[in-house]
């Protein structure tokens, strides 16, 4: 002690001096991930074509020898590099890792920045996306020292992950309660488990089984959202690269615990006590944030394969026989399908082991819905589940998601009439807004399932269209003008309601005279009051419904009076010219499929002129707007249309006052 006192006062440092230190490989960290490393989305990154090109240009003087070493003496002198920068780099900022870690372990923990070891792992995240047994096929050339070194055949391949592992164990250990540090690091485990070969790696590993133990037992301290998110995610990344058989056994292991523990809890009668007890709410929070993750995680796989990053290019792939016999080489085309098909098994997996949870959150809505903090959990949850898996489930399941989302929505809206949603940090206007965008993005994603339904027509069913519109006709009720004045959330209703009204507009127009009434009624606000995006999507609404109105009478003087406004709206110039052809689609439909409420519309907007002259004019042109005889609705016919229509907005320009 007595020297470590003489050398401090000897050297004089001080917390400033520390503070900038720590400032200084902040920095130098941060710069070296930018430099050898490509800008990231999604833990996907690449090799810079700047980095490729030098290194190619050092092949001859590489070292394999130095790598050895460098292993050996368990992360030595970077100055084995010193004739390659990009090795010397990345071997760096191992060592100071190793540094890191050897602190901590040696209890130096409050003395250490928590910045540098978030920023490290940040890094490190970036480079293994990149350089860690690369995906050759993203690259027209990639420098034999890259493959060598960190390749899947490298000599630090299966040395590195484990290495890795260990520091993002040693910073969720070490810096608890960090959510910053906590969150890099498992975004560096995500982005390893996100390769195939690593996440057979780490599956092996026993430090990432310890870790995994933690887990099930609730021993492992996640202090925020984001991070149990991640946490989750990685979980199922990493299962997904096994076989089917396996995914049963991992399921029960990973999540078993965690979700008896939460279906126990959302049972009678212990989730009436959830809103009194905080700790019992803490816990469901965060049980429900993993499930979340993982659910998140599966979309990633699938978005993965979709991109080419998980898509086999060699033939050689080897597949057992129905006989159990020798294996038989399968296609790069049939490796795809038997990747795909193994995502989407634990997709259907993963959503039956979620039912009972989600059946659970339906009433726990019923009890605790007042609270902000569980309402956006759980619809966060809904909105990701059927997001995920609506496309992957076979029929039945789809129509139990359904029927837990009706449920869902029904008692969102029977419960919305309470003084709640009230939290310190939200206010009630902003609680109410954040819960109905998800609900608005809920019935969205249940859309998707008939947007996309490929489905041969004696296969189809219409529980979407129920669903949809059922759980719309919950919500417009508690939607105001108040609610309406947020950009997104007004984005998203509108949106939504032209999807339906595109893809269910039979149904729409046979909808009870209330339910019809509510949906003209926003249409004709959102055309008054919204910018161009919001008017374009009334405009195909009211396209699709003319072709259906038919057989309704109130229903189509109801267009018209959103024909007579957009109208008056190009006659008085304050329609935008490039909402001019989906105006023209849409009083183009109304003209073919509604011919006398048309006529009455002409005749109203020509009685309110008091000038002759002007009544005249108007009359005329929108009378050469009329086709001589009834036709189709057609491609053909609409554009020769939007070219009469545009010289009607140039003849009419001013006219109406």
């Amino acid at each position: 002690r007595e020297r470590e006192r003489e050398r401090h006062q000897k050297y004089k440092i001080t917390s400033s001096h520390l503070h900038q230190l720590f400032e200084d490989i902040h920095w130098l960290v941060l710069l070296v991930g930018y430099t050898i490393s490509d800008s990231w989305t999604e833990g996907t990154a690449s090799i810079p074509s700047h980095v490729t090109d030098y290194l190619a240009r050092l092949e001859d003087s590489f070292s394999v020898e130095a790598i050895q070493r460098f292993i050996s003496e368990e992360l030595g002198q970077c100055n084995e590099f010193k004739g390659n920068h990009v090795h010397g780099a990345i071997f760096g900022l191992l060592e100071l890792a190793v540094i890191y870690q050897d602190l901590l372990s040696k209890g130096a923990c409050h003395f250490l920045s928590p910045q540098i070891y978030s920023s490290l792992m940040w890094v490190l995240a970036r480079v293994s996306a990149s350089y860690l047994m690369p995906k050759e096929h993203r690259y027209a050339y990639i420098p034999s020292s890259i493959l060598l070194i960190l390749g899947e055949e490298s000599l630090v391949g299966r040395w590195l992950v484990e290495f890795l592992l260990e520091k993002v164990i040693s910073g969720l250990v070490f810096f608890v309660g960090e959510s910053t540090v906590a969150s890099d690091c498992l975004t560096l485990l995500q982005c390893l488990s996100r390769n195939s070969k690593i996440s057979t790696i780490l599956l092996q590993n026993n430090n990432f089984k310890k870790l995994l133990e933690q887990f099930t037992s609730g021993a492992l301290n996640l202090p925020s959202t984001e991070c149990r998110r991640l946490f989750g995610g990685s979980l199922i990344t990493a299962m997904s690269h096994l076989p089917c058989s396996d995914h049963p056994d991992f399921l029960e292991k990973a999540f078993g615990r965690v979700r008896e523990m939460t279906i126990r809890q959302l049972s009678e009668p212990t989730v009436r006590e959830v809103s009194s007890s905080p700790h019992t709410t803490n816990q469901i929070l965060a049980a429900l944030d993993t499930f979340h993750g993982v659910t998140t995680g599966l979309v990633t796989k699938v978005v993965d394969f979709v991109l080419g990053d998980e898509k086999t290019e060699s033939s050689t792939c080897q597949t057992p026989t129905p006989s159990g016999g020798a294996s038989a080489p399968l296609s790069a085309d049939g490796a795809n399908y038997q990747y795909l098909a193994r995502v989407e098994h634990l997709l259907r997996s993963v959503f039956d082991m979620l039912v009972p949870i989600l059946e659970g959150c339906v009433e726990l809505m019923r009890y605790a819905q007042d609270q902000a903090p569980i309402t956006r959990t759980v619809l966060e949850l809904f909105c990701c589940i059927s997001d995920s898996v609506i496309l992957h489930i076979d029929k039945n399941q789809t129509h139990k998601l359904y029927d837990i989302c009706y449920k869902l929505l029904k008692c969102y809206s029977e419960n919305s009439h309470r003084p709640g949603i009230i939290s310190l940090e939200v206010g009630v206007e902003d609680a109410k807004y954040d819960s109905m965008l998800l609900c608005l993005r809920l019935l969205s994603h249940l859309c998707s399932k008939d947007f996309l339904n490929f489905d041969m027509p004696d296969e189809y069913d219409d529980s979407t269209s129920k669903i949809v519109l059922i759980g719309l006709d919950k919500l417009v009720s508690h939607i105001d003008l108040d609610l309406l004045k947020f950009p997104k959330l007004s984005n998203e209703f509108f949106k939504l309601i032209t999807f339906i009204c595109e893809v269910y507009a039979e149904k729409v127009s046979n909808f009870p005279e209330t339910g019809v009434d509510q949906i003209l009624n926003m249409l004709q606000v959102g055309l008054n009051n919204y910018n161009e995006d919001i008017t374009f999507y009334i405009f195909n609404a009211v396209s699709a419904l003319s072709v259906y109105s038919t057989n309704n009478l109130i229903f189509r003087k109801k267009l018209g009076q959103i024909i007579k406004h957009t109208i008056k709206l190009i006659s008085q110039q304050e329609l935008s010219a490039e909402l001019y052809d989906p105006a023209a689609d849409m009083v183009f439909s109304f003209i073919c499929k509604c011919r006398e409420e048309y006529v009455s519309v002409v005749n109203e907007i020509v009685s309110e002129q008091s000038d002759p002259t002007v009544r005249e004019c108007l009359r005329t042109a929108l009378s050469a707007l009329m086709p001589n005889t009834n036709t189709e609705v057609t491609r053909k016919d609409k554009s020769q249309f939007s070219k009469i229509f545009e010289n009607f907005a140039i003849n009419v320009y001013g006219v109406c006052r």
